[in-house]
C-alpha cells in the first residue's frame, strides 16, 4: 500500500510538472548559454542513424531507466527540458549521442515529466528529429502522464508537419 501511494504521488507530481511545461511561454533565448554539456554540442559531428539496419534503441524498457546511472538521468533530463523550454537543437545532438553511446532507450522518459524525446520534439515541431526518432525504433503510441501520445503534442501545439507525419504511424 505504501509502494502504491508513493507512485501516486510520483504520478501527480509528473502531472504537475508537465502542466507547467505546457504553459511555459515561449522563449527562444536559451536559459543557460553557457550550461556545459558532456558530448558535444552539434548535430553535424555525428552520423546519427545508421543504416536502417536492425537497431536496438527501442528495446530497451521503461524498468532500464531504473537501471542508469545517476549522471546519465540528469543529464537526459537536462536535454530534454532545454529542448522543450529553450528550443535548443543542440541539445538534441547531446540526446542523441547519449542514446547511440551510452544505451538509454529512444523511450527514455524525463523523470519529472514523464515526457519522451519523440513527444518533445512532436510538440515543438522539429520534423527531422521526429523522423530520426521514429528512424531509431520510439514508440509513437506511448503516453505522458497526462495521456498525451506524440501525435496530441504535435496537434495541441499546432505543428501541423508533424501531425501529418505521425498520423502515418496510428
Amino acid at each position: 500500500m505504501l509502494t502504491y501511494k508513493k507512485e501516486k504521488q510520483c504520478e501527480e507530481k509528473q502531472k504537475t510538472t508537465l502542466s507547467e511545461w505546457h504553459s511555459a511561454k515561449e522563449n527562444s533565448i536559451k536559459r543557460n548559454p553557457q550550461r556545459q554539456r558532456s558530448i558535444a554540442s552539434t548535430a553535424e559531428d555525428y552520423h546519427l542513424l545508421d543504416d536502417g539496419e536492425y537497431t536496438v534503441f527501442s528495446q530497451l524498457t521503461e524498468k532500464d531507466v531504473n537501471c542508469l546511472e545517476p549522471w546519465l538521468i540528469k543529464e537526459m533530463d537536462s536535454c530534454l527540458s532545454d529542448i522543450w523550454l529553450c528550443r535548443d537543437l543542440d541539445a538534441f545532438a547531446q540526446l542523441f549521442q547519449l542514446i547511440l553511446t551510452e544505451n538509454v532507450s529512444v523511450d527514455y522518459r524525463h523523470s519529472e515529466t514523464s515526457a519522451s524525446p519523440l513527444m518533445v520534439a512532436a510538440g515543438r515541431g522539429f520534423l527531422s528529429q521526429v523522423e530520426q526518432l521514429i528512424g531509431m525504433g520510439a514508440n509513437v503510441h506511448s503516453k505522458a502522464s497526462n495521456g498525451w501520445t506524440a501525435l496530441d503534442w504535435a496537434k495541441h501545439f499546432g505543428q501541423v508537419e508533424v501531425v501529418d507525419l505521425l498520423e502515418l504511424y496510428r
